[in-house]
């Protein structure tokens, strides 16, 4: 089986690059950003796809994202999620005001696109923990667009989506939930989740 993951972080590439070169029955293609996915999209049988990352590294590229954040406002603003309301104001300064070009929800567009070439896919994200409320405008949208059956679909990773006590430690709950993983466990979490779909 041929699949491709879509991930701009080093650390986390390393890691799925780990984890795959013990799979025999996978092979694996990487891209960091929207337009190595799109290119590399064609003859693969299943997609792991992160939801933040740049549209062509190092040039700083925004017309997509711009697009993209029109797109989720116009949807969200026609459905009843007032906190998604609220937080389009931060999905706005992340996309067209913040400098850092990894900021944009551009695997949404590659998640569409599989979609529409009928490859399977599973999300990965840090979602909330590192991209704030400026997630939730783009989770409510994967969902009532139908990407996603829920938000929960998401596989959270790299230690995110704890809401930790004052301690600074995870909640007991949050530690036995499948939805929050990391490192190793991430890749093994999401390649299992593709392959149930295939």
């Amino acid at each position: 089986m041929k699949i491709l993951v879509v991930e701009d972080r080093p650390e986390n590439i390393e890691e799925a690059k780990k984890y795959f070169a013990e799979r025999q029955d996978i092979v694996v293609d990487y891209a960091k950003d929207y337009k190595e996915a799109i290119e590399r999209l064609d003859s693969k049988d299943g997609l792991i796809c992160d939801l933040f990352f740049p549209e062509e590294t190092g040039t700083g590229k925004k017309g997509k994202g711009k697009e993209l954040y029109i797109k989720i406002g116009e949807e969200i603003l026609r459905s009843e999620h007032g906190f998604a309301i609220r937080d389009l104001d931060d999905l706005y300064d992340d996309v067209w005001k913040n400098p850092d070009e990894a900021k944009q929800p551009l695997g949404v567009l590659v998640i569409e696109e599989a979609r529409s070439r009928n490859i399977p896919y599973t999300v990965t994200s840090s979602m909330h923990a590192a991209h704030g409320s400026s997630a939730t405008p783009v989770a409510v949208y994967l969902v009532r667009s139908g990407l996603l059956k829920d938000e929960n679909s998401v596989i959270e990773s790299g230690n995110y989506g704890f809401n930790r006590h004052a301690t600074g430690e995870p909640r007991e709950a949050e530690l036995t939930n499948p939805r929050y993983v990391k490192g190793r466990d991430v890749w093994e979490t999401a390649a299992n989740s593709l392959l149930e779909k295939i």
